[in-house]
């Protein structure tokens, strides 16, 4: 019973860490791809931003939301690779 225990803890331990391990990347994956698409509208011409597809509301929800969706998709697939990896 005591092996099953220390099996369990190690697990716990292990898949908190993995987990942790995953979010704080994805968060920096966010945080970096939020900067370079600010910069990148930062670049643009004066008069790409009186296109009304470019007004403020746009922009600052194209930040937030496309940011974040990239950092999912990304998050994702590295978690299947990672416990596909350790399957075989």
């Amino acid at each position: 019973m005591n092996l099953f225990f220390l099996i369990s803890i190690y697990s716990s331990m292990n898949f908190k860490l993995k987990n942790g391990m995953f979010g704080f990347s994805g968060e920096n994956l966010t945080k970096r791809l939020r900067a370079k698409g600010f910069q990148t509208m930062l670049r643009q011409e004066i008069g790409w931003f009186d296109d009304h597809k470019n007004n403020v509301g746009t922009l600052c929800t194209r930040l937030a939301v496309e940011a974040s969706a990239v950092q999912g998709v990304i998050f994702h697939l590295l978690y299947f690779l990672f416990l596909n990896a350790l399957h075989y």
